[in-house]
């Protein structure tokens, strides 16, 4: 996206999934429940992160090499969007 802010999920970000061994929608679900866990624990590197880019205005290009097969940055998205919203 045009003037979108760029962000790299993959690792060693932070946001990267930590899952390496399963299929692919077995790391996303493992990565999911990792997700919500780390944003839940307040002051943790990866809820920070959350709670940083969901201050950014505008669009947040999220990339991965998974794209456009399923990726956990589907669940990043949800969660910056989630903060977004206050919740």
């Amino acid at each position: 996206t045009p003037g979108a802010m760029v962000v790299s999920i993959m690792r060693p970000s932070v946001l990267s999934n930590p899952y390496k061994d399963g299929t692919r929608d077995e790391m996303c679900d493992a990565f999911g429940v990792y997700a919500v866990d780390q944003y839940l624990t307040p002051g943790s590197p990866f809820r920070r992160e959350i709670e940083r880019l969901a201050k950014v205005g505008g669009c947040i290009d999220l990339q991965c090499c998974c794209a456009p097969l399923r990726c956990h940055g589907e669940t990043v998205r949800n969660l910056i969007e989630t903060c977004r919203m206050g919740l």
